[in-house]
């Protein structure tokens, strides 16, 4: 099904087909046992857990930790041009997810391997990580309909 398969989609405004995607997705991640983990964020993940397991002491190294960081300034950069303010939102809805990831992170499945993975709600984007004792390790922070890879670091 596309957007041009319904016209009265056509006939919204930006800000109406915001909110229409994000209840979209609110209603999909709902069930996060139902959500599956594409093969781009498999792959990336795996690429990543290389990169992190090969390192010294398993730190992570800058160029490493500025991905991350770049997954979410893209994504709020992305949000702000489509809606003044939803950029902030977004970033809001993050570190709240952020915040429930770090005092219960088992409550996160495992998705893929050791990663587990928290669906963001009203938006279409998954933080991954693992966890090694009280350590909680981001492997990222990508859009559920984008391959990593392909769009780089401007999600």
């Amino acid at each position: 099904m596309r957007v041009r398969d319904i016209p009265e989609i056509s006939k919204l405004s930006i800000s109406e087909k915001i909110l229409l995607v994000e209840d979209l997705w609110d209603s999909i991640a709902s069930d996060e046992s139902m959500v599956p983990v594409p093969k781009s964020h498999r792959g990336e993940l795996d690429e990543r857990l290389r990169k992190y397991q090969s390192a010294q002491g398993n730190l992570l190294s800058l160029e490493e930790l500025r991905t991350r960081e770049e997954d979410v300034i893209s994504g709020f950069a992305w949000y702000e041009t489509k809606s003044p303010g939803l950029g902030e939102e977004f970033l809001l809805i993050f570190y709240a997810c952020a915040g429930e990831i770090s005092r219960s992170p088992l409550l996160y499945p495992k998705v893929h391997g050791e990663f587990r993975r928290c669906l963001l709600r009203r938006f279409l984007y998954a933080i991954y990580f693992t966890t090694r004792g009280n350590e909680i390790i981001v492997f990222g922070l990508f859009h559920c309909a984008r391959d990593p890879r392909k769009v780089g670091h401007t999600c």
